[in-house]
């Protein structure tokens, strides 16, 4: 499974999406947490991202939370955490200019 980001010019809106291997085609997960956690300046813990419409069983693709301390951290780098049943993935996100993407 691969993850790809998205931050929106007009808001504080970040979504992360799950993908396949080949990091083509997004791949709907029930999901038990998803947590994203800063590198820097971290001192309330992370942010947990929802589900983006999901289905009755809460599975989704699309993983977001509007938050503007997010907007701000991504740039600086971040952690991400998934928990999918008992399978965990780890990944980050590393410093970067601040851009849309």
């Amino acid at each position: 499974m691969q993850g790809e980001w998205k931050k929106y010019t007009d808001s504080n809106v970040i979504k992360m999406y799950l993908l396949d291997a080949a990091g083509k085609k997004e791949v709907p997960q029930k999901v038990d947490s998803f947590v994203v956690t800063p590198k820097v300046g971290n001192d309330e813990g992370g942010f947990t991202l929802e589900p983006e419409n999901p289905d009755d069983m809460g599975v989704s693709a699309v993983y977001m939370l509007d938050d503007q301390e997010l907007s701000i951290a991504i740039p600086l780098g971040v952690d991400i955490e998934i928990k999918i049943g008992d399978k965990v993935f780890k990944g980050e996100i590393k410093a970067h200019e601040p851009l849309d993407h």
